[in-house]
């Protein structure tokens, strides 16, 4: 699969993958590589400075939260902003996951 890709879908997913191994803990590196050449992930270094400043505070403080809970498994970021994994192994814009689970429902 990955011999089939282009080489610059191959070499953008490697960098999201060292991204996110540099950040945390990945329990299977080679099905998450395989998943981002499919979906052709970018490393978060290329998400646009105005998603930046205005998910990225939100995101840092729900995301870990989140994951805790076990609503979310991971996150990536792309042109069109942050997306996040479900639980129910499906990705999601991060406006929506905040939307039904918001930050102050963690709290209680």
């Amino acid at each position: 699969m990955i011999e089939a890709a282009p080489q610059a879908t191959v070499l953008s997913a490697l960098e999201a993958l060292k991204e996110v191994m540099t950040a945390g803990a990945i329990k299977n590196p080679a099905g998450w590589l395989r998943r981002a050449v499919e979906e052709r992930w970018q490393p978060n270094n290329n998400f646009s400075q105005t998603d930046k400043t205005n998910d990225l505070r939100s995101f840092n403080e729900w995301f870990p939260l989140a994951r805790a809970k076990g609503l979310v498994i991971a996150s990536t970021r792309s042109e069109s902003g942050i997306k996040v994994l479900a639980a129910n192994d499906q990705w999601m814009p991060f406006a929506e996951p905040i939307t039904l689970y918001p930050l102050e429902s963690f709290e209680e």
